[in-house]
Parts: structure tokens; sequence; C-alpha cells
């Protein structure tokens, strides 16, 4: 796309759009209406659902009104035990005779069987060894028996000898089974009421002819399928959807059937616990919208041609000033110096002439400019470099200090001067501590021995003419501060408060701990100073450059700004500076 020209590219802009909108009034259409042709549909299918299950149900309703009157005839229940010393063949016509009257109240009903508690058929036709074993022997009924249901509908099939896959809609029946019992609630024996399947499920030829459902399937409350016509179904594949132990109407769901996307609504037929399920897949539904879509999409084609002709003569008047522009641009790629252009236009082809002959100028100062920065880059990194030789000197040189301070205090002990190897030996721990860093956190109690090695080293100069005292809470021992930062403030009383003094001088490092805070005080007896005078710059005398005002700003870089020194003086009274830290112990 980029490779086209401006005149291409309003073409295919122009298409663009066109395509871009029909599609998008296809996807809002499609999103609009495809939900209401969904909920529309399930309303009229439900209804239609509803009608099927409702003739199927009241056919089954009937029919068993008409075998509880059956049940209900007392003569003949004790009948069915008491055959006595009848004669066997009369004994069954009577029966058959009593039977036969209520077979003939619905066509439904091909035949109705009875048997005794001793499970005896006792039936004209079906009595007989071969139809009585198939009777007594069918899965159905041995079910029957074993689960002791008060009634049972059989899977449908061929009576009274089950002819396996059988392809005879019109010899199927579904049998009912029934316990018959005495007033007393006795077991008298078993009603066997033969139903004709073709015309139970009569209904659902009637109500779908316009085959509204692509596929209709009746299941028993076990999932054996009664009935089938069209797209087959099972419920076994929804189980995980559905509890229908719960299921007390109507149910919709999606299901994939034979790679279909389908809508399947269920209808439960709560007096015989069965599931009526109806089938319709989504290109059913969507047919209406599809054509819709289509139309708008053939509209859609003849607007992009419209719309290709009417770019081309558009693009045509825009792109003719624009090439005698880019002529000349094609010039710097053979000379490969940035010239400003002279065109004659209005508008915004102008406008654009005018832009370009200034970002030429911007361009060429800014070639100028990038000349100068890096010519003074090149200065700075000159100058970069001999800092960084000048701070590798700085590092080598304490150590060379370090290193010959060792040398002297190994020739000090060698001649017995023990004064001199102490000092040094002190000097050169405080030497060790500083050039280690300043940042790190050690001990109080390393802190302290820091102080001790400074105090060993001025005694050299004062001799005993001040004396120091600690008085340090043995709990705080392991609390950690940062390095030398008690020396700046010893030194500061000895320099500033002691010396000075004519008296004998006295120094004191308490240290105190309450609520988490560290509270380290240096209180000596010197000459004191005015506290409207006094500030950290004071003291101008450092050691490893660290005074009291740097102090005072590592603890508040450290801890923060409430934390710090505070100073108490007097003239002639002395000077206590307290400094004040958090607690944090090794470790932590």
């Amino acid at each position: 796309m980029k490779d086209l020209s401006i005149n291409q590219k309003l073409k295919f802009s122009y298409i663009f759009l066109i395509i871009v909108t029909v599609l998008t009034i296809g996807v809002i259409i499609s999103i609009i209406f495809s939900g209401q042709l969904v909920e529309s549909s399930k309303k009229q299918l439900n209804l239609r659902i509803s009608l099927i299950s409702r003739e199927i149900e009241d056919q089954l309703l009937k029919v068993m009104k008409i075998t509880e009157e059956v049940s209900g005839n007392e003569e003949l229940i004790h009948k069915l035990n008491t055959e006595g010393n009848e004669n066997k063949e009369l004994f069954l016509k009577n029966i058959r005779e009593t039977v036969v009257k209520a077979e003939d109240r619905s066509p439904l009903i091909n035949r109705i069987v009875l048997i005794n508690h001793n499970l005896e058929v006792l039936d004209p036709v079906y009595n007989r060894p071969l139809y009585s074993s198939a009777i007594l022997n069918d899965d159905d009924f041995i079910e029957f028996l074993r689960k002791r249901y008060f009634y049972y509908f059989a899977k449908p099939g061929t009576f009274p000898i089950d002819m396996k896959n059988s392809s005879d809609d019109n010899n199927l029946t579904i049998v009912l089974y029934q316990r018959l019992l005495d007033s007393n609630y006795w077991l008298m024996g078993y009603q066997l009421s033969v139903l004709n399947k073709k015309m139970l499920f009569s209904s659902v030829w009637t109500n779908n002819r316009d085959q509204l459902f692509s596929g209709i399937n009746i299941f028993n409350e076990r999932n054996e399928l009664l009935f089938r016509n069209g797209l087959p179904f099972s419920l076994n594949k929804i189980n995980e959807k559905i509890d229908f132990s719960k299921l007390t109407g109507n149910a919709t769901i999606n299901a994939d059937i034979d790679s279909v996307k389908c809508l399947v609504l269920i209808k439960l037929l709560p007096s015989v616990n069965w599931f009526v399920t109806g089938i319709i897949p989504y290109s059913t539904i969507f047919r209406n919208l599809r054509i819709a879509l289509q139309l708008v999409l053939l509209i859609g084609l003849i607007f992009t041609i419209a719309a290709v002709l009417v770019s081309y003569s558009i693009a045509r008047t825009i792109t003719r000033p624009l090439l005698k522009i880019t002529d000349a641009m094609h010039s710097y790629e053979k000379s490969g110096n940035l010239t400003r252009i002279d065109i004659k236009a209005s508008g915004e082809l102008q406008y654009l002439a005018n832009v370009y002959n200034r970002l030429v100028t911007q361009i060429n100062d800014f070639i100028r400019n990038i000349y100068k920065e890096q010519e003074e880059k090149r200065k700075a990194e000159l100058k970069s470099l001999q800092y960084e030789l000048d701070y590798l000197q700085a590092q080598i040189n304490p150590h060379f200090i370090h290193n010959t301070l060792n040398a002297i205090g190994y020739q000090a002990e060698k001649e017995g001067n023990k004064v001199v190897y102490d000092t040094l030996k002190s000097f050169n721990i405080l030497l060790r501590a500083a050039i280690s860093g300043t940042e790190e956190l050690i001990s109080i109690k390393e802190e302290i021995t820091l102080v001790k090695n400074f105090i060993r080293i001025q005694r050299l100069r004062y001799g005993d003419t001040f004396s120091i005292e600690y008085s340090i809470d043995p709990e705080l021992l392991p609390e950690m501060v940062p390095k030398l930062i008690l020396q700046p403030l010893v030194e500061n009383a000895i320099f500033h408060g002691v010396e000075p003094s004519e008296n004998p001088g006295r120094i004191s490092i308490v240290i105190t701990g309450k609520d988490n805070l560290i509270v380290i005080k240096v209180i000596d007896n010197g000459v004191g100073m005015d506290i409207p005078v006094l500030n950290f710059k004071s003291s101008n005398r450092k050691f490893n450059k660290i005074g009291l005002e740097n102090v005072d700003e590592r603890i508040k870089i450290l801890f923060g700004k409430k934390f710090g020194l505070t100073v108490e003086s007097r003239k002639n009274s002395g000077t206590t500076v307290k400094l004040t830290i958090p607690g944090r112990k090794a470790g932590i």
C-alpha cells in the first residue's frame, strides 16, 4: 500500500470505506435481528411443542383412566385368583369379555392382558406357552417386577414377542404395565395395556406437517427412545447441561447434531415423566436474515462500482498538481542537496510548498546543530575520562597511605616504640573504615571501637588533659548506626569544647533507647557557645570530608527529615550534641 501513488490510494480509500460501511451495516443487522429471530423462534417453537405434548399426554391420561376402571373392578380383581372348579376356557372367556369393553373405549388400546399374582397369563390367546413365556420373560416386565413400580411404560416393540429391529411402525406397540391391588392394597395381579405406537404419536405428524421442526424425539424417564422423526438426538449428550430430575416445564439448549448447530427445546410430560424434544437448526432460523444480508451486499456492490468511478475522477483532480511537487523533490535524489522549490499554486497545494521550504531550512539548521553537538559531546567524553582517571588515582592514594602506615608501624614495633606503634595502628583502623565507604551501617559496638581508636590518636597530642566516659545500654550494642557517625561529634567536642578551655576536660558519650528510637549524646564541659550564633557550619574541621553538617544531612537522607542532630550549649557551661535515629538491629 505504501508503494502506491496518491491517485491509487484515494481510489482504494473510497472503495475500502464503502466496503467497511456495507459490512458494518450487515453486522449491525445480524446483531440486532439475530437475537430477535431466536427469541421469536423460541416462542413459536414452544407453542408448537406444547401442543404436540398436550395431545400425547391427553391420550395417555385417557388410556390410564380406562385402565384404572379395569383395575378398580373388585369383582374382576378377585376372580383373577379364584378360578376354583370353573372350566379354564370359560374362566378366561369371562375375563376377556370384561376387559374387551374397556378396549373398545379407545382405539389406542390394542389389547388389555391380565396376569394373576401367580404370574399366570389370563388371556385366551396369550396364555399359550409360547406367548406367555415371551410376556413373562420380557426385559421390561422383569424390570417392572424388580423395581416394584406401580405403573411402567415399556420401550417400543412388537407384542407379545418382541421382534428386534422391526422397521414396520404399524406393528410397534408400547406396553403399559400396572399393578392390580384390592381395597386392602394386597397385590392381586398385573395389567398389561398394549398401546398402538403410531396412533399414540399421530399428533406429531399432524402438527409438524410444515416441517417446522427438523427433528422430534420422545424419551421416557430412562432416556430410552420412544419415537423419532427427522434428526436424531440423545438426552445423554446434555446430561451435564440439564438436571432432568429438577425439570418442571420447558428447557432450551444449544447442541451440535451431526456437526450442525441446533436449537433444542425440551418439554416434560409430568404425568408420565416423558420428554418431548424438538430440534431446529440455526441455519433454518436465520434463513430470512441471510436473504436480507445478501440484499445488503448486493446494494453494497453497486455502491462500490459507483465509488470507483467517482474516486477516479476526484483523484485525478487532486493529484495533477501534486505530481509537479514530486518532480521537484526527485531532484534531491540526484543532486543530494536540499534546495527550496518555487511553485505556483493555491490553497492546500501552496501551503504544502511553503511547508516543504520551511522544512528544508529547518533540516539544514538541524544538520549544522548536530555537527556542533557532536563536537561538544566529544569534548565532554574526554573530560569524563579525565575525571575517571582522577577518581582511580584518588582510590589508589588511600591504599598507598594505608600500606605505608603498615610499614612505619612495623618499623616502630621493631624499634620498641609502642606509643608510635599503637597510634599508627589506631589511625590505620580509622583509615580502613574511611576508605571502605561512608554509607555502610555498623553496630554501635563497632562504632565505639572506632571512637576509642580516634581518642587513642588524640592522646598523642593532648595527653591526659581530658577524660572520656561511656554510658551505653548493653542491649543497644547490636543496634546498627551509620559508620563514623560518632567520630565527628567527639572531634567537635575536643577541638571546639575542651581544647580552648583552661579546666580539665570531660567528655561523656551516652547512648539510650526508647520507643524503638536510639538517642546518642556527646556531652563536654568545654567553653560552650552562644545559641543565637550556633550552626553546624561553624565546625570547619573535618575527617574524610565529614563534619557536623554532613552528619545531620546523612541522617536525614538515610532515615528521614524528622531525624538528625540537635545542639544545646551555653557560654562557659559546655555543649551537648544529641543524635536521634530509628532502632535497627544487625541482620534486619
